[in-house]
């Protein structure tokens, strides 16, 4: 068999969902082999282990919460492709019922891995590690006042509990997520004029956070289970040669693995 190479689990949100998900599907499978390859700020490391019903593990775990999103029809499998993605739904309960599902998605990123400040909460953890997904350039625009495709921003190991939100006026999903790095609140406003993290700056994100001491590994193919935080439409880069006006998407993910 092959093992499955997990970049990251979140402990903390996968036994917060496994938490809630029906009992008739935390029923481990009787002679149920699960290879786990996972890497986690270190070296990887692999194991082997055997399901049974004294024994439940992070792999089961999120294997009884992905089979629960799957056949309740709580998932989707595409990031928003715009801010009011949404706006067509026919009521405020479908709208919630939306924004509240998670989203499992097949996508290309590259880590980035950036130095907390010395304002942040917890002071033994000196950087935090983040993952950049570009916006699909198929769905790009020339209308007016149309910013279609999304830079997707997974933060590993730090998250709050806080509901999906969109656009806070001049605070971009990138900064709230420079925010989190530097301990300041979630959606403080740069200082000076404009958001050089934002429509101020056509600077790709990833150089952005280069500029704030980030170190980027190279592109991998991965998958990951996220929990969408805070959406804008308040980013812009430049692609081949146009300046681009695009939204961005800072997300929590229960897992990341390698796309193989």
């Amino acid at each position: 068999m092959s093992f499955e190479t997990f970049e990251y689990i979140n402990k903390n949100l996968i036994d917060q969902y496994f938490s809630q998900v029906p009992a008739k599907y935390k029923k481990p499978g009787k002679n149920t082999v699960s290879g786990l390859a996972l890497g986690m700020n270190g070296p990887t490391v692999s194991w082997q282990s055997e399901n049974n019903n004294s024994e439940i593990d992070d792999y089961f775990k999120l294997r009884a919460i992905n089979n629960y999103l799957e056949k309740e029809n709580l998932l989707v499998r595409f990031r928003p492709v715009e801010l009011f993605d949404d706006w067509g739904a026919n009521s405020e309960a479908v709208l919630e019922c939306r924004n509240k599902k998670l989203v499992l998605e097949k996508f290309k990123a590259k880590k980035v891995i950036i130095p907390t400040g010395d304002k942040f909460p917890f002071p033994d953890i000196p950087f935090l590690i983040i993952w950049v997904s570009d916006p699909d350039p198929s769905l790009y625009s020339d209308e007016e006042f149309v910013w279609k495709g999304t830079f997707l921003y997974l933060i590993q190991a730090i998250y709050d509990n806080n509901k999906y939100s969109i656009v806070m006026s001049g605070v971009s999903a990138l900064q709230a997520l420079a925010n989190i790095t530097t301990g300041q609140k979630f959606f403080e406003r740069p200082k000076g004029q404009g958001e050089p993290l934002g429509r101020w700056n056509y600077q790709h994100p990833i150089e952005k956070l280069v500029e704030l001491g980030g170190i980027v590994s190279e592109e991998k193919n991965l998958i990951s289970l996220y929990k969408k935080r805070y959406i804008t439409d308040e980013q812009c880069y430049e692609y081949k040669g146009q300046e681009r006006r695009v939204n961005d998407l800072l997300a929590y993910p229960l897992w990341i693995k390698e796309n193989v």
